[in-house]
């Protein structure tokens, strides 16, 4: 079964796809509301389909992306990185049975398995990126009392020409 993995106001979610859609986008009219203005009111939606799964751009203003990709709609694979706005939303899972009951898709196609020299399809592990768990280059720590997360660094003072 696949599942998502993102962070929304500095905390950890995880949403396993069980069959039915989901709608994302900043109104809380959705089954997940990520609260940012790079987020459509009625974004994207993730819907089941006989092989799996698939995200549809819901006429967005800053459109879905598949690893790095824009797209209307697309196949959803483990190891596929959804960014939506400023979200960033990890595919996990594994090739257990799709939602319908049929077996899942493999993560690559057949026969995509790297000979020598030759890198894997698809998302490549490396450092930690920014919304997936760690701190944007140049972040700094919330100020105790205030919710924890990272924010941007303060602003230089303010200096009047004239």
């Amino acid at each position: 079964m696949l599942e998502l993995r993102f962070f929304v106001d500095g905390e950890e979610r995880s949403l396993p796809l069980s069959g039915q859609e989901i709608r994302f986008g900043r109104s809380g009219e959705n089954e997940v509301v990520l609260p940012d203005y790079s987020v459509s009111r009625r974004h994207a939606a993730i819907r089941p389909t006989a092989e799996g799964y698939d995200v549809f751009d819901l006429g967005s203003t800053n459109g879905v992306q598949i690893n790095g990709q824009n797209v209307q709609q697309a196949a959803l694979r483990a190891g596929d990185l959804l960014k939506i706005g400023v979200f960033e939303l990890r595919i996990l899972g594994g090739p257990e049975a799709g939602p319908l009951g049929q077996p899942g898709r493999p993560s690559h196609p057949p026969g995509a398995v790297p000979g020598p020299g030759q890198q894997a399809p698809g998302p490549q592990p490396g450092p930690p990126q920014p919304g997936l768990g760690a701190p944007m280059p140049g972040a700094v720590p919330s100020p105790p009392g205030q919710a924890q997360g990272f924010s941007a660094p303060p602003a230089p003072p303010f200096r009047s020409v004239g």
